[in-house]
């Protein structure tokens, strides 16, 4: 525990615990999105994309993490100014575990004014990872997405969406 912790320690953005971002207790009532395809949206076992659905030996996954109720996204939205990158980063590394995905991953945020950008310079980039971990509060062009991700040197690739 650092001396900043000390002085401003952490709270939960839902009921106020010190000591987390969000509680053990309050992430176990935002309701769970279910695994599903990025392409059909069928729900599947592990957010594997089908393989009917794309032609490729890469692994693709799309992991939604949780489906808050307006309730939920209201209070995040409050809170938003105040500790937003520390909580999006508690969920983030809640789901990887979550998926035992564990290896050196790039990680890169995704926006809707960012999309070209990103798939002009950082898929084709080189770096030692074999993991690209994409996170967005939404993806805005998938089908775009999926056939930049399917041309790059990437084996593994994680589109991560919180909500």
């Amino acid at each position: 525990m650092s001396l900043l912790d000390l002085i401003f320690p952490k709270q939960c953005v839902l009921c106020s615990r010190v000591g987390f971002e969000i509680c053990n207790d309050c992430l176990k009532k935002i309701p769970k999105s279910l695994p599903s395809c990025f392409i059909c949206k069928k729900i599947n076992t592990h957010g594997l994309i089908h393989k009917e659905c794309l032609d490729t030996e890469k692994k693709i996954f799309w992991i939604c993490g949780w489906n808050p109720t307006f309730k939920y996204i209201s209070v995040f939205k409050s809170r938003k100014k105040k500790n937003l990158y520390s909580i999006f980063a508690f969920l983030l590394n809640t789901l990887l575990k979550e998926y035992k995905i564990r290896e050196p991953l790039d990680i890169q945020p995704l926006t809707q004014s960012s999309l070209d950008i990103y798939l002009s310079k950082i898929l084709p980039s080189h770096s030692n990872s074999e993991i690209l971990c994409i996170v967005g509060e939404r993806i805005p062009n998938r089908k775009k997405l999926i056939l930049k991700i399917a041309e790059s040197r990437y084996k593994t690739v994680v589109v991560l969406t919180l909500f």
